[in-house]
C-alpha cells in the first residue's frame, strides 16, 4: 500500500477496480431482490438493506485498514450511492428503507430483538446516508410512524434512538416532524392521566374505557374527516373530555380524527368476543 500510495497512475487502478468489484456485487444483490413476489417484500427489503449495509462495512473497513487514501473514499461514496439509487422494478428504495425501519420497528416484528434489531436499524442508517429520494423516504416513513405510535404498544424509546441517528445524518429540520409525533404521543399519556379523574367524576355511568391523543395538525400524515354521527355513550364521553380540555387548554381547539381512532367492541353470542375497529365502523 505505501509503495503504491509513491505512484498515482497505480492507485488510481487499484480504486477503480475495487469500485468494479463493489459496483458488480451491489448490482447482483439487487437483481436478485428483483425475482421476488411483492407479497415477500417486508422480509425481502430487510434483506436488500442489510446486504447493502453488509457491503458497505466491507468497503469501509478496507478503507480503514489496507487503503487509508481520500480518493478510494470518495470513489467508493459514489460507487455506493450509484448502487443503492439503482432503479428496482415497481419499486423505490426510499420507501423499501421505510418498510425495513416499520419491520424492524414494529411491535410484531419478525427479526429477534435486541441485538439483531439494533443491527438491523444500523443497516438502514447506513442505506439511508445513500439513498437521493430523502423527501419520499420521509413522508412514507411519517405514514408508517404514525401506524406504529398509535398502535400503543410502539417502543418510544427505541424510535427515538432512530430519530436521532437519522437526524445526525440529515439534519435535526428533516425529523423535526417525526420528533413531533412522538412529542404528541409522551404527552398525551400525560394529559390522560392528569384528566382521568376528573372524566371519570363528570360521566360516572357510561361503562366507556376512554383515552385519546392530542396530535399537532402541522407533523401528523392526517387526512380530512368524514362526518359521522356516534353511538350516544361515545359522543358524551366525547363532549365531556373536550370540555375538560378546554379548561386544561383554552388556546387550543380540538377536532377529533375518528378515521385513526381505535374501538373495542365487546359482543356476546353465546359467548364473548372482543372486535376491534375505528369509530367510523363501530359507529354503523
Amino acid at each position: 500500500h505505501n509503495l503504491l500510495c509513491e505512484t498515482n497512475s497505480d492507485l488510481e487502478a487499484l480504486v477503480n477496480a475495487f469500485s468494479t468489484f463493489f459496483a458488480h456485487l451491489g448490482a447482483e444483490v439487487v437483481n436478485r431482490f428483483g425475482q421476488f413476489p411483492p407479497e415477500e417484500e417486508p422480509e425481502q427489503s430487510i434483506d436488500l438493506i442489510n446486504s447493502f449495509a453488509e457491503l458497505i462495512s466491507q468497503a469501509k473497513m478496507f478503507h480503514r485498514d489496507a487503503l487509508r487514501s481520500a480518493q478510494f473514499g470518495n470513489a467508493l461514496e459514489r460507487t455506493f450511492r450509484n448502487i443503492v439509487n439503482l432503479p428496482l422494478p415497481h419499486r423505490s428504495i426510499a420507501g423499501l428503507l421505510a418498510r425495513h425501519f416499520d419491520a424492524t420497528l414494529a411491535p410484531n416484528r419478525k427479526c429477534a430483538p435486541d441485538a439483531q434489531q439494533r443491527d438491523s436499524i444500523s443497516a438502514g442508517i447506513e442505506v439511508f446516508v445513500f439513498i437521493d429520494e430523502k423527501d419520499a423516504f420521509h413522508e412514507t416513513y411519517r405514514s408508517l410512524l404514525a401506524n406504529r405510535l398509535l398502535s400503543d404498544s410502539s417502543d418510544l424509546s427505541l424510535e427515538s434512538d432512530v430519530l436521532v441517528a437519522l437526524g445526525l445524518k440529515a439534519g435535526q429540520l428533516f425529523t423535526s416532524k417525526l420528533r413531533g409525533m412522538l412529542e404528541d404521543v409522551e404527552a398525551s399519556s400525560d394529559l390522560n392521566a392528569r384528566l382521568e379523574p376528573l372524566s371519570e367524576a363528570s360521566s360516572p355511568h357510561l361503562g366507556v374505557e376512554f383515552s385519546m391523543k392530542v396530535l399537532a395538525l402541522h407533523s401528523w400524515p392526517l387526512t380530512a374527516e368524514p362526518s359521522i354521527v356516534l353511538p350516544r355513550e361515545l359522543a358524551q364521553y366525547l363532549d365531556g373530555f373536550q370540555r375538560l380540555y378546554r379548561d386544561e387548554a383554552p388556546q387550543k381547539r380540538l377536532q377529533w380524527s375518528h378515521s385513526r381512532s381505535s374501538v373495542v367492541l365487546v359482543v356476546r353470542l353465546g359467548r364473548q368476543f372482543e372486535i376491534t375497529a375505528s369509530a367510523v365502523q363501530a359507529a354503523v
